[in-house]
């Protein structure tokens, strides 16, 4: 086998590799092989089946097998020539077959080389956390009206209210997508709806119609409405007031089987403290890796970038979800420019990896998968081991190295906070 590089970057090599017929046939030999073991035909015992027949019915897996086994002896061999460390598996492009020879090109991605500077002995500031009493009537309150109980009023409509209206609407004369609904719930002065419908909807009574005017925003999500202006024939089909629980132990009983009121706030404000401390924790690791990506390699591996921007996308899918909104549909964007609204934090949070990396390789720092299992555990509230079946589709799909990368992260950042002197500034949240 002979290879030869014919690109050089930062973080990418590329290699012109050639394999002779001797090599191509005794891997298309070793394929053969692998498939007359596997062949299962009528009127032939099992690994006795004639090559010629062999290679009419399953020509194209051996082919398949021969090239994967002489992609897979080309990195090997490379790899261990050149002593490059490949930060993803090896890729080839362009196989070419001259006579029964081989030759392709082969990508390897590397993981940049990083100059770790000090990272010990930081000072650092620490928000301090508060909680108000305020803090925990906001949060009783939002319980209230969780608990709320709307009744009809016979009166018109007021800021606060509820209305079911049914609409119809048209920009420049026409209707538009989604410009026609029925029993829609408007809170009035929720920001749910769009401020020129909440508005308009006050003084009207249950049964009464009206054309309103609803200006767009400009960055509107549907960019065929964003700017115009609406007008929606609405028919207030009823008016709702809600009515709160009263505070007392009935409703602490309620909304968590809490003893009393006054342990319900107990409760809230634990809760609250709990919440404001994980926050604070993370924008101190955020502010070290701040400092920390002044050692981070200018350049990134981009198979990895690509990585981590499908990762994010698909976080960011999931929680426009988790809030009602399809991402894609609502936004007006392919799916290909939803994942390249991630690539600048993708880029920064693989530069900030490897530098974080490099630090734990020099520490020590490392995640078993005993630990890796616990922290899920965890994270996941409860108690015990996990399915072994949930743990063989979290390595399958690559989510078990990602999780473990990010739990060793978290726990190399934590060991440098805890080298570093650390003070609270007083910030009241």
């Amino acid at each position: 086998m002979k290879f030869t590089a014919t690109q050089t970057e930062a973080c990418r090599r590329v290699f012109f590799v050639e394999l002779d017929a001797p090599e191509v046939r005794l891997m298309r030999s070793h394929a053969l092989e692998h498939v007359a073991a596997r062949a299962d035909l009528p009127g032939f015992r099992k690994g006795k089946v004639p090559e010629q027949v062999l290679m009419q019915r399953f020509g194209k897996t051996v082919e398949e097998e021969t090239i994967q086994e002489a992609v897979s002896h080309a990195a090997r061999h490379v790899l261990a020539e050149t002593r490059l460390q490949p930060a993803t598996n090896p890729t080839v492009k362009e196989i070419r077959r001259a006579g029964e020879g081989m030759a392709f090109d082969l990508t390897i991605e590397l993981a940049p080389e990083v100059s770790v500077g000090e990272y010990k002995g930081y000072h650092l500031q620490r928000d301090a956390v508060f909680v108000r009493p305020e803090d925990v009537d906001a949060v009783i309150e939002g319980l209230r009206r969780r608990q709320a109980v709307h009744v009809r009023a016979d009166r018109p409509a007021r800021w606060g209210d509820l209305c079911v209206i049914d609409y119809e609407g048209t920009v420049d004369g026409r209707p538009f997508e989604g410009s026609a609904s029925k029993d829609v719930l408007v809170a009035i002065g929720s920001g749910e709806a769009m401020r020129d419908l909440e508005s308009g909807l006050v003084g009207m009574g249950s049964g009464s119609s009206a054309t309103l005017r609803v200006a767009y925003p400009i960055d509107h999500v549907n960019s065929a409405l964003a700017g115009k202006i609406a007008e929606l024939a609405v028919t207030v089909k009823e008016v709702k007031v809600s009515r709160l629980p009263e505070l007392d132990d009935r409703f602490a009983r309620a909304a968590g089987e809490y003893a009393s009121l006054e342990a319900l706030r107990v409760a809230v404000a634990a809760r609250l403290r709990a919440e404001r401390e994980r926050e604070a924790q993370v924008r101190l690791r955020a502010r070290v890796t701040d400092r920390l990506l002044r050692f981070a390699p200018p350049e990134a591996t981009p198979t990895v970038v690509e990585d981590e921007m499908q990762a994010m996308a698909v976080r960011g899918a999931e929680e426009l979800a988790r809030q009602g909104i399809r991402a894609i549909e609502q936004m007006r964007m392919k799916p290909e420019q939803f994942r390249e609204m991630f690539r600048p934090a993708a880029n920064r949070a693989v530069r900030e990896a490897f530098v974080l990396e490099e630090i734990s390789r020099r520490e020590g720092i490392a995640v078993t998968d005993e630990q890796l299992e616990a922290e899920i555990r965890d994270s996941a509230g409860g108690g015990r081991a996990l399915p072994e079946r949930t743990v063989t589709v979290l390595k399958a799909d690559g989510r078990w190295d990602r999780l473990r990368r990010r739990l060793q992260q978290d726990r190399t950042l934590d060991w440098i906070i805890g080298q570093a002197t650390v003070t609270e500034q007083s910030l009241r949240i």
